[in-house]
């Protein structure tokens, strides 16, 4: 039995040593692997900053340390410091603080949460406020965004930011409560142009009777709601009236679209084969903002990442759009030339903006909103086509208008996108359309903001 036991023993000695190291290197490579992933990104970021940003909050000027004004490669200010001096009142405690104007306005903060409350609307923003006494340490974003009365300066290179007040605007939280956003009217504002609804009853090759009351609704001024990148929506909303679309799609998907606005295509993509315009079909209707959140991270992380991924395959740092955004003098100084090529997150959300909308904003989310055409996908080359120049002569017959028309991008904040269309309902499109106003223009004339 003893020998046994010796037997046992050694058998144990001689195999349970090398169990043990390799037990041990995997909990390593575990532990480095772990360490990696947390801090990556973090590591991406160095470099991108200068190490001293010079502050300069109503012409008092101080010069800070970049590491401690950026999180996650963010930069953030204190939001607190700049609303006091303009003489607001602060109130609450150090898990939740009340900013307040003169007139009534108030904005919200909660350490440790990225939900502000923006005049009794909540609002998602980059990063968790951080409150420690009386200073509320937020993302310059949400400043810029809801603050209309400061003007925020910044040097190409980042090492100076300059926050004065805006001469052309009052100084006020700029969203107003959802409710108010949601059914703006036309009622009682500015309405020198005037369409009589004889004017509507226009002639079609299609008896199109049925689709009358949808093209032309009633409550039409509800057709406006607009949420735009400084008033968005938050994650609670959810339009009215949504259906599977029964307009063809691509692949045939199921793409959902407010009946109204559905069953105006409808009666359009008959006109249009009817013109011996074939082959339409909408790609893009409704997109929830859960959905919204998800594609708009994507696309940071395609821009902030694209030389970790791609860089063997087509030798550039960036994206075609990172450096026509951003341009490359300004990306080959602050990255390239300190061997840096993994975007901040300020420009990454720079160039992911041009061209898609953050969660709860755009048109999408109302879905009111269309991409159509008759290509096999969605591209500029639409301009070009018979499709797109019947669209222009007569799309707002059926009540839509084309969102992002070509001259207009400073106004729409977007590049020209000749696929993109939205239903605003005949009435509002005939104006548009006589006077060629984009929806910002119109949104302004009426008095509503745009």
């Amino acid at each position: 039995m003893k020998k046994i036991l010796e037997t046992i023993s050694g058998l144990l000695k001689e195999y349970l040593k090398p169990f043990l190291i390799f037990f041990l290197i995997l909990a390593l490579l575990s532990g480095a692997s772990a360490v990696l992933y947390l801090e990556l990104p973090r590591l991406f970021q160095s470099g991108a900053y200068p190490e001293k940003i010079k502050y300069s909050i109503f012409g008092q000027t101080v010069t800070v340390k970049a590491d401690s004004v950026l999180r996650d490669g963010i930069l953030t200010v204190d939001i607190a410091k700049i609303c006091l001096a303009d003489g607001m009142t602060l109130s609450g405690d150090s898990s939740c603080l009340t900013l307040s104007t003169k007139s009534g306005e108030t904005c919200t903060f909660r350490h440790n949460s990225d939900i502000a409350e923006v005049n009794g609307t909540e609002v998602r923003m980059e990063l968790p406020a951080k409150i420690a006494g009386y200073t509320v340490n937020v993302p310059l974003s949400f400043v810029k965004a809801y603050i209309p009365g400061l003007k925020v300066t910044q040097s190409e290179d980042l090492s100076e930011l300059e926050i004065a007040e805006n001469a052309e605007s009052e100084f006020f939280f700029s969203l107003q409560k959802q409710t108010e956003l949601l059914h703006v009217s036309a009622e009682g504002v500015r309405l020198e142009i005037v369409i009589d609804e004889s004017e509507l009853d226009y002639e079609f090759v299609n008896d199109l009777s049925e689709f009358k009351k949808y093209m032309n609704p009633e409550n039409r001024n509800d057709f406006l709601t607009y949420f735009s990148f400084s008033n968005p929506t938050d994650s609670t909303f959810e339009p009215d009236g949504l259906l599977n679309s029964v307009n063809p799609t691509k692949n045939n998907s199921e793409i959902k679209l407010n009946i109204c606005a559905d069953k105006a295509l409808e009666a359009m993509f008959r006109e249009m084969a009817s013109a011996g315009i074939k082959n339409m079909k909408l790609t893009r209707g409704y997109v929830s903002y859960a959905s919204q959140e998800y594609n708009y991270k994507y696309y940071v992380d395609e821009q902030r990442l694209y030389y970790h991924y791609n860089f063997s395959k087509t030798g550039k740092y960036f994206t075609d759009l990172a450096y026509e955004i951003l341009g490359e003098n300004y990306l080959k100084s602050v990255y390239i030339d300190n061997g840096k090529y993994y975007l901040s997150y300020t420009n990454a959300y720079t160039v992911v903006n041009s061209f898609y909308a953050p969660p709860g904003a755009g048109d999408n989310i109302t879905g009111l909103g269309v991409t159509i055409h008759n290509l096999q996908d969605e591209s500029e080359d639409f301009k070009n086509t018979d499709a797109y120049a019947w669209l222009k002569e007569n799309a707002y017959k059926f009540g839509f208008i084309e969102r992002f028309p070509e001259g207009k991008e400073k106004l729409t904040s977007f590049d020209y996108k000749p696929c993109r269309w939205r239903f605003v309902g005949q009435y509002h499109a005939a104006i548009m359309h006589r006077e060629g106003y984009c929806l910002e223009e119109y949104l302004a004339f009426l008095g509503l903001g745009g």
